[in-house]
């Protein structure tokens, strides 16, 4: 059982002991006795940007949910280089409906579940090609 708070702390410790997280702030954070709603701005080491936004539920069990969420990565000029959502606009779409704005809004291609620690690790990888 994970309780909303826990996970916010969760949040919280993932971009403080990041190494290329350079800054962060919530631009809001809604916490309510079931479910939260939390934006966040994240400014990484190279100069490029995350900006992202999870909905979380907790389930009969107890259980958090992650039911939506959008991370954008953009450059210091704020042009797209990633996107990962699971918004249900692409059902052909192998994965559905998680996928990737993959460097343009129209280049759309599967992806697995996304958190954001699998995100930062992919941010990583795409920074050490």
């Amino acid at each position: 059982m994970t309780t909303l708070e826990f996970y916010l702390e969760e949040v919280n410790e993932c971009l403080i002991d990041h190494y290329q997280v350079a800054g962060y702030r919530f631009v809001i954070e809604r916490i309510l006795a079931n479910s939260a709603y939390i934006r966040v701005h994240v400014a990484l080491l190279d100069g490029s940007l995350l900006q992202f936004t999870e909905y979380s539920e907790v389930d009969i069990d107890g259980d958090l949910q992650l039911i939506t969420y959008s991370y954008q990565w953009m450059d210091a000029d704020g042009t797209l280089l990633r996107r990962w959502d699971n918004a249900a606009h692409y059902p052909r779409l192998r994965g559905f409906p998680h996928h990737v704005h993959d460097g343009h809004e129209k280049k759309v291609v599967p992806s697995e579940p996304m958190s954001l620690i699998k995100v930062l690790d992919s941010i990583v990888t795409q920074l050490s090609e």
